[in-house]
C-alpha cells in the first residue's frame, strides 16, 4: 500500500471517531483497524527514511569522488603546463623549433598578442567597461587598434613562445 493510501485510511479512521451514532463493536473495530494502519504507517515511514538515508550516503560517495576527480583534474593539468614549459624550454634552448614524431608535430611559434594594461589611469576612457562597482577594460578594442597602429596611452601589446603540438 502506498503512503497516501495508508494516510487517507487513517484521516477517514479519525473522522469515524467523531461519529457519536457509532455502536461500541463498530467503535472497537475502527480502533483495531487505526492502530493496524498506524502500524502500516509506521513500517512505511520507517522504508522512506532508510531509502533517503540511502540517498544521502550515496550523494556523499559521489561528492566525493567529484572532489577527488576534480583534484586529480588539477594536477594532470598542472604536469601538462609543466611538461609543455619544459619542453619549450629545451626546444629553444637547442634550437629545435619545429620536430615532428610520427603523427605529431611539435612548433615552437610566436603567441597571438596579448593585451597588457601597463597604466590604467593613462587609457582613454572610451577603453573603459562599466560594470557595476567596478571597471574593467575592453581589451579586444585596445589590441585591435594598437594593431591598427594607433598609440593608447598605458597599453601595449605583447607575445611569448607557445607549444602547438597537432
Amino acid at each position: 500500500m502506498k503512503l497516501y493510501e495508508i494516510s487517507e485510511e487513517i484521516s477517514e479512521l479519525e473522522s469515524r471517531f467523531e461519529n457519536p451514532d457509532l455502536t461500541e463493536a463498530e467503535r472497537a473495530s475502527a480502533v483495531e483497524l487505526y492502530f493496524e494502519k498506524e502500524k502500516d504507517l509506521e513500517k512505511k515511514l520507517e522504508g522512506w527514511v532508510c531509502v533517503l538515508a540511502n540517498k544521502n550516503s550515496f550523494l556523499k560517495v559521489l561528492t566525493d569522488k567529484e572532489k577527488e576527480i576534480k583534484r586529480k583534474k588539477e594536477i594532470i593539468k598542472n604536469n601538462i603546463a609543466a611538461f609543455k614549459q619544459q619542453l619549450l624550454y629545451f626546444m629553444e634552448k637547442h634550437g629545435r623549433l619545429k620536430e615532428q614524431f610520427g603523427d605529431l608535430k611539435v612548433s615552437v611559434i610566436d603567441s597571438p598578442p596579448s593585451t597588457i594594461i601597463d597604466d590604467e589611469k593613462l587609457l582613454p576612457g572610451r577603453y573603459a567597461q562599466f560594470i557595476p562597482e567596478q571597471i574593467t577594460w575592453d581589451k579586444n578594442s585596445i589590441k585591435r587598434d594598437i594593431k591598427a597602429g594607433e598609440k593608447v596611452p598605458g597599453a601595449h601589446l605583447e607575445t611569448h613562445k607557445i607549444l602547438r603540438i597537432k
